[in-house]
């Protein structure tokens, strides 16, 4: 994909708490696109269906699963306005896992 061709203007309002620390921030403003592309739900398991017991590892597959899907169509983990994640049993444990995984990627 062009990068010119898509522009996100990440917006996070004074009057807000910062959510940078938290992976996320408050609004997405997107200009110049042509496309939208809809990834569907990836889980922790690998290319052989496997899932790891060990939950940062499932949540660094899934992050590998999503970039592959994104790849096959020439795109970037950069290039998403919008991201929805279900952590079954959440915690406050694996929210932290979650959040980390996300600043290093």
């Amino acid at each position: 994909m062009p990068q010119q061709a898509l522009q996100l203007n990440i917006k996070n309002p004074d009057n807000l708490y910062n959510p940078r620390p938290f992976g996320y921030s408050h609004m997405v403003e997107v200009q110049h696109f042509r496309r939208i592309i809809h990834v569907a739900g990836q889980g922790g398991e690998n290319s052989e269906g496997t899932l790891s017991k060990d939950f940062s590892k499932q949540v660094l597959q899934a992050f590998c699963n999503l970039k592959i899907a994104l790849d096959s169509v020439d795109a970037t983990l950069q290039n998403i306005a919008m991201l929805r994640v279900l952590i079954v049993h959440h915690d406050k444990e694996k929210l932290n896992i979650l959040i980390q995984t996300m600043r290093q990627l």
